[in-house]
């Protein structure tokens, strides 16, 4: 992964048993920007970060590659001028076994700048940890430390310009998602989207946002 890694890029390369990752990278789950909601099994993977992934399901913010490390989204940060090297080192190799294959990775590893998000985690598990969207809203809009009010108005307003019912269900899907398997997941998306199409705010999400 060496640049956006956004919906549906983000799902297939969750679905991978070994995640390379640059510096360039940056992670989002975006759909409820577009009136839609995460899905490409997002409502397995995120929902297994609990608050954090309510944070990420409903408001489509990115983080970086030092982020999704710290999530254990990814498995390796590896820096983009040695992704040539690395790809070679792996063409050149008769052996590509799991193991071997982490190995050679390792030889190219470096450490990451320090995770941005790890710093908000408490903020997130506090004002994410509600059911509800509108307590997530109020709590947003009641934050009293100083320290943190202009990151909890910029959430909030973020949280604001998007649709109402896509908010909701990516809500929703993210605490049924703990309770469930990664394929009754992607069947709950699957039949959601038949559904979506027909009532939900895609088709009006994506004319304003993209089109307009």
């Amino acid at each position: 992964l060496d640049g956006y890694v956004l919906g549906g890029g983000f799902g297939l390369a969750q679905a991978c048993h070994i995640i390379v990752s640059s510096e360039k990278s940056r992670f989002a789950m975006p759909e409820t920007a577009i009136g839609f909601f995460p899905d490409v099994a997002a409502t397995h993977f995120l929902s297994r970060l609990d608050d954090i992934g309510v944070y990420l399901a409903t408001t489509g913010d990115q983080i970086t590659s030092s982020d999704a490390l710290y999530l254990d989204l990814i498995d390796y940060h590896v820096p983009s001028q040695q992704f040539p090297k690395l790809e070679e080192a792996l063409s050149q190799t008769d052996h590509l076994s799991k193991d071997h294959i982490d190995q050679i990775i390792s030889k190219f590893i470096t450490r990451p700048v320090e995770s941005e998000l790890s710093g908000w985690v408490d903020n997130i598990r506090k004002h994410f940890g509600f059911e509800n969207l509108d307590e997530i809203e109020q709590s947003l809009a009641n934050e009293s430390d100083q320290q943190h009010q202009a990151w909890a108005t910029q959430v909030l307003n973020t949280l604001q310009q998007r649709s109402l019912l896509a908010k909701q269900t990516s809500l929703r899907l993210q605490y049924l998602g703990r309770g469930l398997s990664l394929q009754q997941c992607m069947q709950l998306e699957r039949d959601l989207q038949d559904i979506w199409f027909e009532y939900g705010d895609i088709l009006e999400g994506v004319r304003a946002l993209i089109i307009d």
